[in-house]
């Protein structure tokens, strides 16, 4: 992976509407949202840091090896994808559907497809950068040839096996995001905002029959399209579940405060109860390889919707971090699309710098460990050198659209 992998960074829902333009209407974000992204991009964080320590054969220090759920825990860590790609559906649907804007001209598609751009290149374009310096002097594996620097730079990496994982593997993401953003503007013609579960369902069925086609034609045709699940219109099933709860959400009537937050801890267990349960089924070519994305996807969006009425009901959405925790939560999420991109570098350097120093048995372990520590670090540099002046110089009047009052 979005992931994500994609930016969450969005207005909030309460704030007087003074512009045409959806994305222009309000100045602040959907700040619980943005805390999700930091738990997704650490998940995902968590699941290469236990591969990177042997994976099934680590036993988190228990000498019967007996992990008391930590090794599924961390297994499913892989599942902080597909609540990238739910919360992108999501964020990127709502100043749309919240307005019930669902056709967008010409000019504002061009706009939103600047916006989308700048969000994600930049950052990219320099993590890409430092891996081909550190390919080229061989402290990362991986191929430094020309082409695949291209292919990277133009989001085409998905569109041949051998170059997904050439630079990096969470890179594989990125594509199936900037699919999606080219496709958004016309899938949203065909959402009914107050019956957005239907649309859902159709992708859902759309996407587990084409799973399902991917693995028959892979096992029993000898055509190998397995890999193709993972991109669009493989995933398309979880953008759609994120766009119906941000329709869902978009048309909630109920009096304020009553998601109460039992509600959201409830839908909030039973979600991650689902995600390990899912994530221990993963690697097989069955029935699950098909069902499981969208599986993930409805859990994913039911607590999102939760959590979003919570916040909503309680006029939480857009508000300040108040304690040390929501601030963390508030940071890390700033910083997870750096966590995302950066991770998996500092953990292949820890691999390979093992060698090389004589620090104890233990050596490796500590080295993975100080790097979680230099990966938020530099992520939240990346925030606010590289992203935030991006994100804001894609809003400038010079190109976003120039809009009256209404």
């Amino acid at each position: 992976m979005t992931v994500s992998a994609s930016g969450m960074t969005r207005p909030s829902v309460h704030i007087p509407i003074t512009t045409r333009d959806p994305m222009t209407k309000r100045a602040s974000r959907l700040s619980w949202v943005v805390a999700l992204r930091g738990f997704a991009a650490l998940w995902v964080y968590s699941f290469h840091f236990w591969a990177a320590l042997g994976g099934a054969a680590f036993t988190f220090g228990f000498a019967d090896g007996f992990t008391y759920g930590l090794r599924s825990l961390f297994k499913s860590g892989y599942q902080g994808v597909d609540l990238f790609f739910v919360l992108s559906g999501f964020v990127i649907a709502w100043p749309y559907v919240s307005e019930r804007k669902l056709r967008l001209s010409g000019v504002e598609i061009a706009a939103f497809y600047r916006r989308r751009y700048f969000r994600i290149a930049p950052l990219f374009y320099v993590t890409i950068i430092v891996v081909v310096v550190l390919i080229h002097f061989r402290w990362l594996q991986g191929s430094d040839k020309l082409r695949t620097v291209i292919v990277h730079l133009l989001f085409l990496e998905n569109f041949v096996p051998s170059w997904v994982s050439s630079l990096r593997g969470v890179y594989w993401t990125l594509p199936t995001e900037m699919q999606f953003y080219l496709v958004l503007p016309f899938a949203l013609r065909f959402v009914n905002v107050d019956r957005p579960w239907r649309f859902a369902a159709f992708w859902i069925v759309a996407c587990v029959g084409y799973r399902a086609l991917s693995v028959w034609s892979t096992l029993h045709a000898g055509i190998w399209l397995s890999w193709t699940a993972a991109y669009l219109p493989g995933r398309m099933d979880q953008f759609a579940c994120g766009m119906a709860a941000a329709c869902a959400l978009a048309t909630v009537r109920a009096p304020s405060g009553e998601t109460g937050l039992a509600k959201v801890l409830v839908a909030g267990c039973v979600a991650a109860s689902g995600l390990v349960w899912i994530g221990r089924h993963d690697g097989d070519l069955e029935w699950w390889f098909a069902l499981g994305p969208s599986a993930a996807a409805l859990l994913i969006a039911m607590f999102v919707l939760t959590l979003g009425r919570y916040a909503h009901g309680k006029r939480r959405d857009s508000a300040a971090p108040r304690s040390i925790i929501t601030k963390i939560a508030t940071l890390l999420g700033e910083a997870s699309f750096g966590i995302y991109l950066w991770h998996t570098i500092f953990i292949d350097l820890a691999a390979t710098a093992t060698p090389h120093i004589s620090l104890g048995s233990h050596t490796h372990f500590w080295l993975l460990v100080a790097g979680i520590p230099i990966t938020i670090g530099v992520s939240l540099l990346s925030w606010r050198y590289i992203e935030e002046p991006f994100i804001n110089f894609a809003r400038t009047p010079i190109w976003r659209l120039r809009s009256r009052p209404v």
